[in-house]
């Protein structure tokens, strides 16, 4: 992990994805409503695309070796969000400066999240066929959402199998 956060190829797979048309909506929605993880779901993504299968104890195992760095992003998250609107008496201008600061902190340790995912997936079983990548895929997010399939997956599932 002496790679660069910022040139991580999770990093830079999570940046392409996520600028696909819906899928930062979809991974909010997945997130707040389903309350799945967005990493773990970008990372489910780019294991599928690069011909690797998540089997249960390697995602159980990711999720256990994180949760307590999840938690931390997550409550820069909510600090974040609690600073959307005007907080009297501070100053507008202020307050976006610290949002702004604040965003910064919760990208970052989102990178983090993700180099450390990352190295979890190694090694991994691979699929080589394009075909069992697609289905390596779909499997992927669907461990990641413990069978359950909700809509905003088939926008994650179409964007990954664009890229």
């Amino acid at each position: 992990m002496n790679q660069a956060l910022d040139q991580h190829p999770l990093w830079l797979y999570a940046n392409r994805l996520y600028g696909w048309a819906g899928v930062a909506d979809a991974c909010i929605a997945l997130q707040d409503r389903e309350g799945l993880n967005a990493n773990t779901l970008i990372w489910a993504c780019w294991l599928g695309r690069s011909g690797l299968l998540l089997v249960g104890s390697r995602l159980d195992a990711a999720e256990a070796a994180l949760a307590d760095w999840d938690a931390q992003v997550g409550a820069l998250r909510g600090v974040r969000r609690a600073m959307r609107s005007r907080i009297a008496p501070v100053p507008e201008v202020w307050r976006k400066r610290v949002r702004g600061l604040v965003q910064d902190a919760e990208l970052a340790a989102e990178q983090v999240s993700l180099a450390l995912l990352a190295d979890i997936a190694q090694p991994a079983p691979r699929v080589v066929d394009p075909l069992a990548r697609e289905a390596a895929l779909r499997a992927n997010l669907a461990a990641v959402a413990k069978g359950r399939w909700p809509a905003e997956l088939e926008v994650l599932l179409g964007a990954a199998q664009a890229l």
